[in-house]
């Protein structure tokens, strides 16, 4: 038998059930309901724990479980982590269960003022996980992050739409290549070459690097991949810059861009910021960031291929654009050869609107119908 009492739930146990008839079961059960419920009634009730930021952050970040019902991703915890200790931690001690959406939507706004739109959205979200979270295990009942939202208060900024345009590539380049530091150079070309998201590309492992085949094979769950899982083709020009650092790697080394400190955390360059500041200084052109590579490689894509958004998306690694098939081992070298033939014809596209090679009378037909010069 089960049931509350009080706000507690009381499991008893009133006998066989071959010792009992039907009725006496029921009055034993009704008896044993009136008991405990009395008894409860008559004892303290004891004051569940006022949980906190911090007193649930650990347990939440090994718990707290995504839609498909898996842990949240090494990479997801990580930056959840870096949103507490910049963001959140000013309200790390606030009990939950009693913090009013008022103060919520109050504190919301000087992260706002700080940090922006977009992190302060960010940080409500995180702390409406929490909530949800500490619902689920029955320690509370209620989440004012969903009246913070109801007053739009927390919109996400509008998206960034920059990239390098066609006529500023060359110049582009020119700074690139006046880069003293090789690290720098390099990374900005294979995110250029490939339009991987920053820690795909940075975070590029030897293990999993097929210089023979000409591909990177993406594991479940790998930080920058945004679930993408499997075969990623690379250049013939990626392979060969690859290559050429795989040679001069260090004894051991783990990744394509090791960082520079073996105490860091991750054990890779995690940012190009400086290096991308430097380049666009020296090319005279604005600033660019290393998503607007992403997006000047997407640009090209989609002048090589005419706009055809299939083939776009699969060389990007979007999962909607590419088959399960295409990308997985056993189709190497079947769909895979496909998709290289498209990385090459991109690479050999950039390679011209850069001035590495000259201009092919197909590319100039294509920029002249798209209304573009370089």
């Amino acid at each position: 038998m089960r049931f509350k009492a009080n706000g507690r739930e009381i499991r008893k146990t009133i006998g066989a059930a071959s010792d009992l008839t039907y009725r006496e079961a029921r009055a034993a059960a009704e008896s044993s309901v009136l008991a405990a419920r009395s008894a409860a009634a008559d004892s303290p009730v004891l004051a569940a724990p006022s949980d906190s930021l911090a007193s649930v952050w650990s347990d939440f970040l090994s718990e707290r479980r995504t839609k498909k019902g898996a842990p949240l991703a090494a990479a997801t915890r990580a930056d959840y982590d870096k949103v507490y200790r910049y963001a959140l931690v000013g309200a790390k001690d606030w009990p939950l269960a009693t913090t009013r959406v008022a103060e919520w939507v109050s504190f919301l706004g000087t992260v706002r003022d700080k940090h922006g739109d977009s992190k302060a959205l960010y940080a409500a979200n995180i702390v409406s996980s929490v909530y949800t979270y500490l619902m689920s295990l029955d320690r509370l009942d209620s989440n004012p992050i969903m009246k913070v939202r109801l007053g739009r208060r927390f919109i996400a900024a509008p998206p960034r739409e920059t990239y390098i345009a066609m006529r500023d590539l060359k110049a582009f380049w020119r700074g690139v290549r006046a880069l003293t530091r090789r690290e720098g150079r390099e990374a900005i070309t294979v995110l250029l070459m490939t339009g991987m998201r920053l820690n795909a590309g940075l975070g590029i492992e030897w293990r999993h690097v097929d210089l023979r085949n000409g591909y990177l094979l993406v594991p479940h769950g790998t930080e920058g991949w945004k679930g993408f899982t499997g075969a990623f083709p690379l250049s013939d020009s990626v392979v060969s810059l690859l290559a050429a650092r795989y040679v001069r790697r260090e004894l051991g080394a783990v990744h394509a861009f090791p960082s520079r400190s073996t105490s860091e955390t991750p054990e890779h360059l995690t940012r190009i910021g400086g290096a991308l500041s430097r380049a666009c200084a020296l090319a005279g052109i604005p600033r660019v960031t290393a998503h607007d590579l992403r997006r000047t490689y997407a640009t090209v894509c989609g002048l090589a291929f005419d706009g055809d958004l299939a083939k776009v998306g699969a060389l990007l690694g979007h999962n909607w654009a590419v088959t399960k098939g295409a990308i997985t081992a056993r189709y190497i070298q079947t769909e895979l050869a496909t998709l290289r033939a498209m990385a090459n014809e991109v690479a050999a596209l950039i390679l011209e609107l850069i001035g590495e090679r000259a201009v092919s009378d197909e590319t100039a037909a294509k920029l002249r119908r798209a209304g573009l010069t370089i």
